[in-house]
């Protein structure tokens, strides 16, 4: 059987972004969504994502959860940096990024007590050393989680962490491209989690992020009659990050 999780990430990011998120949560064609913590309120979670919604855990883009002067080597000028790419050469210390998690997780569990999973904004969970943080955090919150590479999948489950065989997390251009890749995926693996991020453009989203006019075409193809068609032709279980 073939098992595709649809997860949109970057719920919270913008009004824009919310609306579109959850038109494909309501269409069926989105199972799972990561919902980011910005600040020390807890974030606006609607009730029908109860149960299928966890948390986009943040080192990068905006401003931490944890007070600056516990967490010097996460910072640049007062904020986290904008993206992994940008980086001073300081390597963060797994004791600030627990801290700094931790907080967020604590937030988040206001607004929905039982998170589903755990990834994070970037794909900063996947780097050398944070990785192990994410990993513990992950384990002792007993949710699944997202192996970003072979070797990171294979020690989720080495720590009884549920995760997908596979994480596309690539951004192929056209309906085609995205179907290749997704199909490639299947050819060597059964559950696959296809990482989305669906959304209308606003003014808040275009301050937050450099991913804008990617984010309405990925809704419209989601909500297109060709992914629909897709998904009955490979004969593909849409499942969410909690039947993992």
């Amino acid at each position: 059987m073939k098992r595709l999780v649809v997860n949109a990430d970057d719920f919270g990011m913008s009004p824009g972004v919310d609306r579109g998120i959850l038109e494909c949560v309501r269409a069926g064609v989105v199972t799972s969504v990561s919902v980011l913590v910005w600040d020390r309120r807890p974030p606006s979670i609607p009730e029908e994502l109860i149960g299928r919604c966890g948390i986009h855990l943040r080192l990068t883009d905006g401003p931490s959860l944890a007070e600056v002067e516990h967490i010097p080597t996460l910072l640049g000028p007062g904020n986290f940096f904008a993206s992994p790419a940008v980086r001073c050469d300081v390597r963060p210390e797994p004791s600030q990024v627990r801290l700094e998690w931790e907080l967020q997780m604590e937030v988040f569990k206001l607004a929905c007590s039982t998170p589903t999973h755990a990834d994070s904004h970037h794909h900063v969970h996947g780097l050398a050393g944070i990785d192990d943080v994410y990993e513990e955090l992950v384990a002792r919150e007993g949710i699944a989680g997202v192996g970003l590479h072979p070797a990171q999948v294979r020690r989720l489950r080495a720590s009884r962490i549920r995760c997908a065989d596979y994480a596309e997390t690539r951004t192929p251009e056209g309906w085609q491209g995205v179907q290749d890749a997704l199909d490639e995926a299947f050819r060597h693996h059964e559950t696959v989690h296809f990482m989305v991020h669906p959304g209308y453009a606003d003014e808040t989203l275009a301050q937050r992020s450099k991913m804008v006019s990617r984010r309405q075409w990925e809704l419209e193809y989601l909500l297109s009659p060709r992914f629909q068609k897709w998904l009955i032709w490979g004969n593909i279980d849409l499942v969410g990050m909690a039947q993992l």
